[in-house]
């Protein structure tokens, strides 16, 4: 049976998906006119020495996004070649999708599994990802484990990453956690994760979590990271925000009526703060805005978020 790659539900997908694959009759036409431009280039050259050969490649299209519901192929492989993104949804199962690895020079991965319900049933789970070793070229990873336990050794050869995203699994930290130099963006969706304390070492720029629980309460642990320029925590936790000194940007959760806004009055070198929350009291924006009158202030109610303006 033919292998067929499944574009995602939406209109959008299919015609991502469509628009990714060259035609046969294409390629040959390609494939023909090369040649025809090899003799007359030829041809030329025996009048005149003057005249060399040009060579056009055709530029990388941007995105290639879709799902699969079988083992990758070949020719699968040959079609991601053409994007210089590659977001791949796993519609089934045990499949295979190690010829992934055949793709050494592409920069932007991106593996979501379950069609992005993997938090409500898995269904559609793969495990193995040591195939990415091999796809040292890459900058941006999104790996979601799909309820897995994260193993660092999948990734740990990545050495030119600048973003990682984990989603969807157990997070027990090693002490390889650091083993990335370039890495300056760092992300967790949907994990649940023992401990922070290795996060420290690293020399990130952006800290992330989305909808994760910790074994540990307190993450004022975090101020540890001289680098740290951005923090995002989309839930309420136990955290002192008087050590954050570089921080330009957070985005916290405000989840019980007794938070006090004077906790962030000390950031002065806040550039945007964004807070989820409908239980802060216009009074006490106006008191985080007297502080802090160069900050940009943002509230959100999860779905959306509006400059905060006096009334």
């Amino acid at each position: 049976m033919k292998k067929v790659i499944l574009s995602l539900i939406t209109a959008t997908f299919i015609l991502t998906a469509c628009n990714s694959t060259i035609p046969d009759d294409r390629q040959e036409t390609g494939s023909a006119s090369a040649t025809t431009t090899t003799e007359t280039t030829e041809a030329t050259t025996a009048v005149s020495e003057t005249v060399e050969p040009t060579v056009t490649e055709e530029p990388l299209k941007q995105k290639w996004v879709g799902g699969v519901n079988s083992d990758l192929t070949e020719s699968d492989i040959e079609i991601f070649k053409l994007h210089e993104e590659i977001e791949l949804w796993i519609l089934e199962k045990d499949i295979d999708i190690s010829l992934l690895s055949q793709l050494d020079s592409l920069e932007t991965l991106s593996i979501i599994q379950s069609a992005g319900y993997a938090y409500i049933e898995r269904t559609y789970l793969i495990s193995d990802f040591s195939f990415l070793k091999d796809m040292t070229a890459l900058k941006s990873l999104y790996l979601d484990y799909g309820g897995f336990d994260f193993n660092i050794n999948d990734i740990i050869h990545l050495n030119n990453l600048e973003k990682l995203t984990i989603a969807s699994s157990v997070i027990t930290l090693s002490e390889r956690i650091d083993a990335f130099p370039q890495l300056k963006e760092l992300t967790f969706w949907q994990c649940d994760i023992e401990t922070i304390d290795l996060l420290c070492d690293l020399e990130i720029s952006k800290l992330s979590f989305y909808g994760c629980g910790f074994q540990q309460n307190n993450l004022n642990g975090l101020s540890e990271i001289n680098t740290l320029e951005e923090l995002h925590i989309d839930f309420g936790i136990n955290i002192d925000f008087t050590d954050f000194e570089n921080l330009r940007e957070l985005t916290i959760n405000v989840q019980s009526i007794d938070f006090s806004i004077e906790l962030l009055y000390e950031l002065t070198q806040l550039e945007v703060l964004t807070i989820r929350s409908g239980l802060i009291t216009n009074e006490q924006c106006v008191e985080f805005k007297e502080k802090n009158p160069g900050c940009d202030l943002y509230m959100s109610d999860g779905q959306s978020h509006w400059l905060w303006e006096s009334n």
